[in-house]
């Protein structure tokens, strides 16, 4: 039996399921504020210096007025200590990297889990697909069966309930087959779907 070509799936690089998949994406972004997080906390940790620089013109003449010796800088570093917090800083950054922690465990199986998907989808297009493949050749053996029934009941060999047999078979046959073909196209979605979409395949 004639049957379309089986639908392409075209799965790319893993590093292009990392950019397609917008439950990476979100992940990653969550890593990285949390990340961020944790260097703006460890920073209140520290003084900070503070620079402020004045330049000034000293000078009774209009021409003298950009000249070397008429101008005078004078800087200012203003440096700042956090409050005593008793330890409350501290615990921010210690809450901040176990954040950090929990983003990276969730970036992490977000991934695996993304790629678990697009393999079981995979998988169970190519099962299904060589499944197809099957059906036909079966029903291309129920239609040469039901032939060969037929010409047998010309001949006066069989009965016609042997041909109505062959035909129950075909019938049965060709419906597995249209079935299977829906299957694929249902697996095709799902791998799309694993895959994150968006794409020419």
């Amino acid at each position: 039996m004639l049957m379309g070509p089986a639908p392409s799936l075209s799965l790319g690089l893993p590093s292009e399921l990392l950019l397609r998949r917008p439950d990476i994406r979100q992940a990653e972004r969550q890593l990285a504020a949390s990340t961020a997080g944790v260097g703006v906390r460890s920073a209140s940790l520290y003084p900070k210096l503070s620079l402020y620089g004045l330049a000034t013109f000293a000078g009774m003449s209009l021409g003298d007025l950009f000249s070397h010796p008429n101008l005078l800088l004078a800087g200012l570093a203003v440096a700042s200590a956090p409050p005593f917090d008793a330890g409350k800083r501290r615990t921010k950054v210690g809450e901040a990297q176990e954040q950090h922690m929990l983003a990276e465990l969730t970036y992490r199986l977000t991934v695996l889990g993304a790629l678990r998907d697009v393999k079981d989808a995979v998988f169970r297009l190519d099962a299904e697909q060589a499944r197809r493949q099957s059906l036909g050749r079966a029903v291309d053996a129920a239609q040469d069966s039901l032939v060969i029934a037929q010409d047998r009941y010309r001949a006066g060999f069989v009965t016609f309930v042997n041909v109505l047999q062959a035909q129950y078979a075909l019938l049965g046959a060709q419906d597995q087959l249209t079935v299977s073909g829906a299957l694929v196209m249902t697996d095709l979605v799902a791998a799309y779907k694993a895959l994150g979409g968006g794409w020419s395949p």
